[in-house]
């Protein structure tokens, strides 16, 4: 078989696959992405030697209601973090990370992206940070919004 032959065949062969997914509506489950992620930054906690995060309930439910707030309004941000910083004590550290990218991407997009900008790999590798969690929505927009949260206490959130 010729060369130009082989590759006609290659082509037509990636656009029935490429096809075959826009038409079916063919991507990743939603909860496949904060998995991902989740995965991603204790692969590179791990790789530095750092311990890997310890899943805390109530980072989950901070985490749930961030990444559901910025699906609900299409918008990255961290607007609000702050009304969580009462949750550890004065001398102790709490964070997020959040990302957002389009639902038919990788699920691994938004990991590689926090390891490839400067702050959030610092805080993601921030030794002191011993407990996280992770959630991750769908907006209306068709993008996966993800929150990750971190502290290096068990946070106390108090019921107002």
């Amino acid at each position: 078989m010729r060369i130009q032959d082989r590759r006609k065949r290659a082509l037509g062969q990636l656009l029935m696959v490429c096809c075959a997914i826009l038409f079916t509506g063919a991507t990743c489950a939603p909860q496949q992405y904060p998995q991902a992620s989740w995965v991603g930054v204790q692969t590179e906690r791990a790789r530095l030697g750092l311990p890997a995060f310890e899943w805390d309930d109530e980072l989950a439910a901070i985490a749930n209601s961030r990444a559901n707030r910025m699906a609900d309004e299409s918008r990255l941000s961290h607007d609000g973090t702050t009304d969580y910083f009462d949750c550890v004590g004065r001398y102790d550290y709490i964070g997020e990370v959040v990302g957002k990218q389009p639902l038919w991407e990788e699920p691994e997009a938004i990991s590689w992206g926090w390891q490839h900008s400067s702050k959030h790999y610092w805080a993601v590798t921030l030794p002191q940070m011993k407990y996280g969690a992770i959630a991750a929505y769908v907006g209306n927009d068709g993008w996966v919004y993800e929150a990750l949260w971190m502290s290096s206490t068990r946070p106390q959130c108090k019921e107002e």
